[in-house]
């Protein structure tokens, strides 16, 4: 998979294609998105990247940093964390499971994408990271299964961990179940 080589913000199209790509990458991984919500093209504005539902609740959209709106590889890694959001858009915090599987796909999209690494910041999702990487099956084998189980990652509870990884941490389990407040929105 290529990037254009032209500026995120002055290639809407590809941003699009992009989210289309991510999409698709991610049914493979985890399952179909919820289609009761329109999808609405990306946007740049603002200090940091979030799923926005519009008022009515009937659409979403992915608000991309201003960091991203002049660097391919910052789009990427945004906008295949908030395509996870979109599976099953919710409208506050979501959990430490959702957050997780959210940075392992967005460092998955950079590697298929051919970018560098980035840094998994703040310390929450660094955090969040660690906890669905030591899931039994993997991060996403377990994001598919628990879906199945609960419906969605954000609705995730401690039963359906304890349900799906009876031998795990219960300690662990329970904070993936947590709500994650890595910042407040600007």
């Amino acid at each position: 998979m290529n990037l254009p080589t032209t500026r995120p913000s002055d290639d809407l199209d590809s941003v699009c294609n992009l989210q289309n790509e991510l999409l698709g990458f991610l049914a493979e991984l985890v399952g179909e998105r919820d289609m009761s919500k329109e999808l609405l093209k990306p946007f740049f504005g603002g200090d940091i990247p979030m799923m926005v539902t519009l008022p009515g609740g009937k659409c979403i959209v992915a608000r991309l940093s201003d960091i991203a709106r002049d660097h391919w590889p910052s789009t990427v890694y945004e906008l295949a964390h908030e395509t996870v959001h979109m599976l099953n858009p919710m409208p506050d915090h979501t959990n430490f499971l959702e957050e997780g599987i959210a940075v392992e796909f967005s460092l998955l999209a950079l590697r298929q994408y051919g970018c560098e690494p980035m840094s998994v910041a703040p310390d929450a999702y660094a955090e969040a990271l660690q906890l669905v990487r030591e899931l039994p099956g993997g991060a996403f084998a377990a994001a598919r299964s628990l879906r199945a189980i609960a419906g969605s990652l954000g609705a995730v509870q401690l039963e359906h961990l304890r349900e799906y990884a009876p031998d795990h941490s219960i300690e662990k389990l329970q904070r993936l179940a947590s709500k994650c407040k890595p910042r407040d929105p600007v």
